[in-house]
Order: structure tokens, then C-alpha cells, then sequence
């Protein structure tokens, strides 16, 4: 997936869960392991990989998990002019 900007929000969270599940086996880890390591339950996480459905609040927890929580701190920041 080369943008984000002419996918649908089902395939954007499809291609997110896809790129998470590529992070988790680069840790060693099996899905059970990373929930577990993460604090999500197991089938919560893997619908995630599978789909990219997860609550937001989940979501921020696989960040931190994954070392990844810089790439949210930047998330709807005010730009200097947004262009509709």
C-alpha cells in the first residue's frame, strides 16, 4: 500500500494489523506471547493482525509494546495550514 489517502478506513486498518503482525514476528514472538507481553487478550490481538479492528486504547498499548509510541506523538498536531 503505497498512501493512505485513496484507501478505505477497512483497508488502511487491514494494512495497519499487517505491518503490527510483520513488527511482532520481528520481536520472536508468537501472537499468544506479544497479548500476553502486551496485556491484551489473546483473541483481542489477533483479530487485530487479522483485520486491524482494536480499540484505540489497545492500540496505543501494542505501540508501546512494539517500541513504536513516538510514531502517536505526532498524530493531530495542529499543521501550519490544512488544506481541505
Amino acid at each position: 500500500m503505497d498512501t493512505f489517502e485513496l484507501h478505505s478506513s477497512v483497508e488502511i486498518a487491514h494494512e495497519i494489523g499487517r505491518r503490527a503482525k510483520a513488527l511482532r514476528k520481528a520481536t520472536k514472538m508468537t501472537q499468544k506471547e506479544f497479548a500476553e507481553f502486551s496485556g491484551i487478550p489473546f483473541g483481542t490481538y489477533m483479530r487485530f493482525e487479522q483485520s486491524g479492528e482494536i480499540s484505540f486504547q489497545n492500540f496505543i498499548i501494542i505501540m508501546q509494546r512494539l517500541g513504536r509510541i513516538e510514531e502517536l506523538e505526532s498524530m493531530l498536531l495542529p499543521r501550519k495550514a490544512i488544506k481541505w
